[in-house]
């Protein structure tokens, strides 16, 4: 069940604010990031990773998309304290990785350039979401994928 075992040294490591998930955290000084203020763990919670989603899924060949990972039931604190950590997410390439770039080391979002093709071709990226915390979170420490279809627009390809 989502939004259970939220551990402090969990919320450290998901925020940046420790190196690990068992070092001593403080709920507002080091989660919110100011100690004037009140946090709750619920805060920093989601109860589910949806997954990375292009906004187009027939991109054209050579253009750019942002790929955004998509959460559901949401903490008031948990995109700007912990989906804005890009050591919390892990990007990659999955087929016919030449014909586009994802530009991987972010945080739930993700750059994609598409490259020339002389047809129309399936591709497909994963997101992964380990933040630590969350951990009973549906989709929590899953690869993720997202497939789109590069489209021939008569560049020429490669």
């Amino acid at each position: 069940m989502a939004r259970t075992n939220l551990k402090l040294g969990g919320l450290g490591r998901a925020v940046g604010a420790n190196g690990n998930s068992t070092s001593t955290t403080r709920l507002a000084a080091d989660g919110r990031g100011s100690a004037a203020q009140t946090s709750m763990r619920g805060d920093f919670a989601v109860d589910q990773v949806v997954g990375p989603i292009i906004n187009d899924t027939t991109p054209n060949e050579q253009t750019s998309h942002i790929i955004t990972v998509n959460f559901n039931t949401v903490g008031n604190l948990f995109l700007t304290r912990i989906a804005n950590q890009p050591a919390n997410f892990a990007w990659g390439e999955f087929t016919n990785t030449s014909k586009y770039t994802l530009f991987t080391g972010q945080d739930y979002t993700c750059p994609c350039s598409m490259g020339s093709v002389t047809t129309n071709t399936a591709c497909a990226i994963f997101c992964r979401t380990t933040d630590f915390y969350n951990i009973n979170a549906t989709g929590y420490n899953s690869n993720l994928f997202e497939t789109f279809t590069i489209q021939n627009s008569g560049g020429g390809g490669r």
